[in-house]
């Protein structure tokens, strides 16, 4: 089987667009504050230790919605600090609000958020509209010659394939699996930008950019390695207006970052819009933190397929990739 360069750009399109829509619903109990999302999903994140999650065959050692307060793993707030680069001062703050509000709890240890607050009607929204997101990107995928089976035995280093479940996972299961995969893309773009903000940024302008190649079943593949960006002719203008409104912050806020990232070279203005040239696209910075996302995207396959997630569009061609197969060191992030 020859070696073929990992299709990255067809996985980091795709991500970011279900990137944004998760951080989008994800934020909507926060009032849009980006801050405070943030720090509440890592204190889910957290709070959910490998014993929960690792039961066997992917399945959760424990019901997620049975869990009790007590079995819930702390994190502290300079740990959440750290992984985003995130002042101290701005991160206490944030968790000081999320406990005025009642979604978390200081225990000895840290932070929990604690299973009342989990099974509220505004969170269990939340759950559900981040695992319809990832259905709908998902099933996108597959519509462009995804196969999610093989992609997944490929990938994982076990060798073999998990045990059948009679029961899909739960919409927690997949809200927890989904969440922690947008959390570590999150950390991963976090060294391009150095701030959580225009990252988010950026994601909702690369996403807008490319929109008319993501899923097209033929320019998706014609742009699809890490060495074949789409030039700048094919991006589409987002204008900073529509860039809020796609990103879920305030007007003037994302104005004045996507000025600063003009400056940067990280955006560039074109007819009334802005896009993310291909300059910037081939910026060492980029494509080293690239196929960090992919390899990301590919453990959370390997993690819903052991938990029995059944994704959309299964039925595809047996090539993965739209006829293009893949080695295992090329799924692994090595090199062609």
């Amino acid at each position: 089987m020859a070696d073929q360069p990992q299709p990255t750009r067809v996985i980091i399109r795709s991500m970011a667009e279900f990137l944004l829509r998760a951080v989008r619903a994800a934020s909507r109990p926060h009032d849009g504050d980006m801050i405070r999302t943030v720090v509440f999903a890592t204190i889910q994140t957290a709070n959910l230790n490998a014993r929960t999650l690792g039961g066997e065959g992917g399945r959760p050692a424990t019901d997620l919605d049975a869990l009790l307060d007590a079995q819930l793993r702390p994190v502290s707030v300079n740990a959440i600090a750290k992984s985003f680069g995130i002042p101290y001062e701005t991160t206490r703050r944030a968790a000081g609000a999320l406990i005025e509000r009642g979604f978390c709890r200081r225990v000895s240890g840290g932070l929990i958020a604690p299973m009342a607050a989990l099974q509220s009607p505004e969170l269990l929204d939340v759950a559900e509209a981040v695992e319809a997101a990832l259905g709908a990107t998902l099933g996108r995928l597959g519509g462009i010659g995804f196969d999610f089976d093989q992609l997944a035995a490929m990938a994982d280093t076990g060798g073999h394939s998990p045990p059948p479940h009679n029961q899909p996972p739960s919409t927690r299961h997949v809200y927890a699996v989904a969440m922690d995969f947008m959390l570590r893309t999150t950390e991963t773009l976090l060294p391009v930008w150095g701030d959580l903000t225009r990252s988010f940024i950026f994601a909702g302008a690369m996403s807008a950019n490319a929109r008319a190649i993501t899923y097209d079943p033929e320019q998706a593949w014609a742009y699809a390695d890490m060495d074949a960006p789409p030039p700048d002719e094919a991006r589409h203008p987002i204008s900073v207006r529509a860039l809020a409104q796609a990103v879920g912050m305030p007007f003037e806020t994302v104005r004045r970052h996507v000025h600063r990232m003009v400056r940067d070279g990280g955006l560039e203005w074109r007819d009334g819009g802005v896009i993310v040239p291909m300059a910037f696209m081939q910026r060492e910075s980029f494509q080293h933190h690239s196929p960090m996302i992919a390899m990301r995207f590919t453990r959370m396959v390997i993690d819903l397929k052991r938990a029995g997630y059944v994704f959309p569009l299964a039925s595809l061609s047996p090539d993965l990739f739209n006829g293009r197969r893949l080695s295992g060191a090329a799924m692994r992030g090595g090199s062609a």
